[in-house]
């Protein structure tokens, strides 16, 4: 696995995360959306951090982003429940979000 690209489809998750979070209606909007917006920002800063981290401090960081895919999974189902969105957006949001989840969990195998 390239390490490097990891930071690309994270990249690429807030273009396909945020322009859904926008559209949640008002009482979910200053809650539950700022809630995921903020969980993608943080897996964004702990994939960032683990990139440019020396190995030995690499695992908490990628152990705690997959912590934060996870939570993720959790409040997108919860916004699905809610009937913020379809079934179709919450595919097109879990899948790449699970290709994440594969991607720090292969780092974290590589690592010593």
């Amino acid at each position: 696995m390239n390490t490097e690209s990891i930071l690309v489809k994270v990249q690429d998750y807030w273009k396909i995360l945020f322009p859904v979070t926008s559209r949640f209606p008002k009482n979910l909007k200053f809650s539950l959306a700022d809630r995921i917006q903020q969980l993608a920002s943080e897996l964004m800063e702990l994939v960032v951090e683990a990139y440019f981290t020396s190995p030995e401090y690499k695992k908490p960081l990628l152990v705690k982003a997959n912590i934060k895919v996870e939570l993720l999974r959790r409040y997108l189902r919860v916004a699905f429940e809610l009937g913020v969105f379809s079934s179709s957006v919450l595919l097109r949001m879990q899948e790449p979000l699970d290709e994440i989840g594969r991607m720090i969990g292969g780092w974290m195998k590589k690592l010593p």
